[in-house]
């Protein structure tokens, strides 16, 4: 393997990583965190930890779907499809974390 494959297969795999843990903390963390703010899904108590385990694998096989269908194996490393995909999914992510520590409605699943 050349030097150059060997930081292309890097970079990808390092990108298919990204997408798997960005999946996994906005279907697994963020999501489930405020449906049950806004009692959406029913409070289970301690066995509320389901909707986040139900969550982040749904991220997972969401976040390898993205990677597959978004970096395609022959031509550029990086796509703007996965790059617009990732970067939306953190903006979102980030609106909820603003949200969660400015509106008291999103606490109230503590």
């Amino acid at each position: 393997m050349t030097k150059q494959a060997f930081w292309r297969v890097a970079l990808r795999t390092l990108l298919v990583l990204v997408s798997l843990a960005v999946g996994a903390t906005f279907f697994g963390l963020c999501m489930p965190m405020l449906l049950l703010s806004l009692e959406i899904l029913p409070s289970l108590g301690v066995g509320s930890i389901i909707y986040v385990i139900g969550g982040a694998v749904i991220g997972l096989i969401a976040g390898a779907v993205w990677a597959l269908v978004s970096l395609p194996r022959g031509g550029p490393v990086v796509t703007r499809k996965y790059m617009v995909g990732t970067v939306v999914a953190l903006i979102l992510m980030g609106i909820y974390q603003w949200a969660y520590l400015n509106f008291d409605a999103l606490q109230r699943h503590h």
